[in-house]
């Protein structure tokens, strides 16, 4: 399953989800002004190398939360994730997040990622 969030959108998006509660520049932040496409996707041997290299929420952050949107801030404060464009999400079992520039960016992260 693949998921896409474009960061224009997002508030809309929100609006619907248990993130209603975040800031629409929580998640819209999150990476640069580049940054046009999100993606969410499963794959347990990306989500497995991910966790490995480090590159992951911690377990107790549930997904779809205000606590997931702080999470993959300090991902991006503390991590290197802004280089691979990609992170594991550990609380949610094989989920991964890809981002881009555009679609087919963040789909060629998401598919290579653990190859």
């Amino acid at each position: 399953m693949i998921v896409l969030i474009f960061p224009e959108t997002a508030k809309d998006h929100l609006a619907g989800s248990r993130l209603k509660n975040a800031r629409h520049g929580d998640v819209g932040g999150l990476a640069d002004q580049t940054t046009r496409v999100v993606l969410h996707g499963h794959c347990r041997s990306r989500w497995e190398k991910l966790q490995s290299d480090g590159i992951a929420s911690r377990a107790d952050v549930p997904y779809g939360t205000p606590e997931m949107a702080r999470e993959v801030q300090r991902l991006f404060r503390e991590t290197d994730v802004r280089t691979h464009k990609i992170f594991a999400m550990s609380g949610h079992a094989e989920g991964v997040v890809a981002i881009g520039g555009n679609f087919e960016e963040a789909l060629a992260v998401l598919a290579l990622t653990g190859s």
